[in-house]
């Protein structure tokens, strides 16, 4: 869903146009890929799923996982304060929704969000993997301007580029400021009935 860039969303739907101008590579060549199918595919289905997660999930979670490791803090960057939604799509919501649109031609030429139903903030998150992974640590909470977090981002991005590094050197990068101090709220009324033609 980085199509339509990391900024405030409530009930964004498959309707709100796309971000103009992505700052991150990801969501630039996503957007390109839209259009290349639109304009040159007589029939396709566009998915964009939310934060793929799942049962042994070890992509979203490490990075978490690690963070909480070291630190005993939870941090929130910006006005949420850690109540803003953290999109998450369970990755059985995402295999099932795919299977529905490649049945049924309903779905033919239109985009999709994936997106799981229920409302999870990111605080919540954080604190979920924390429960899961160190029971018995305590977690505090400490609370920053989004402008220190995205100082913090810029020097973690910059020297992960100047080191070539595959993982980025610290947490959070300059493009995971956005996504975890927005309100990222997508509606799934699509998915939703997607998955109710599949039964």
């Amino acid at each position: 869903m980085s199509v339509l860039n990391e900024k405030d969303f409530k009930n964004a739907d498959e309707g709100t146009p796309l971000c103009e101008f992505p700052k991150n590579p990801y969501p630039h060549y996503k957007i390109m890929c839209e259009k290349y199918l639109q304009k040159h595919c007589k029939k396709y289905v566009i998915i964009r799923p939310a934060a793929v997660w799942g049962e042994n999930d070890n992509t979203l979670e490490n990075r978490v996982i690690e963070f909480l490791k070291v630190s005993p803090f939870i941090v929130h960057f910006g006005k949420w304060r850690g109540k803003n939604r953290w999109p998450l799509a369970n990755v059985k919501n995402v295999a099932e929704t795919v299977l529905s649109v490649a049945k049924f031609d309903e779905f033919n030429n239109q985009a999709i969000n994936i997106i799981d139903k229920e409302f999870t903030s990111i605080d919540k998150y954080y604190e979920h993997i924390g429960q899961k992974y160190f029971p018995q640590k305590k977690f505090f909470r400490i609370y920053l301007p989004l402008w220190f977090g995205k100082f913090l981002g810029l020097i973690s991005t910059m020297i992960s580029n100047i080191r070539g590094l595959k993982e980025p050197w610290f947490d959070p990068t300059f493009y995971a400021v956005h996504h975890v101090s927005s309100n990222l709220d997508f509606n799934c009324d699509k998915m939703e009935h997607a998955l109710k033609m599949l039964k």
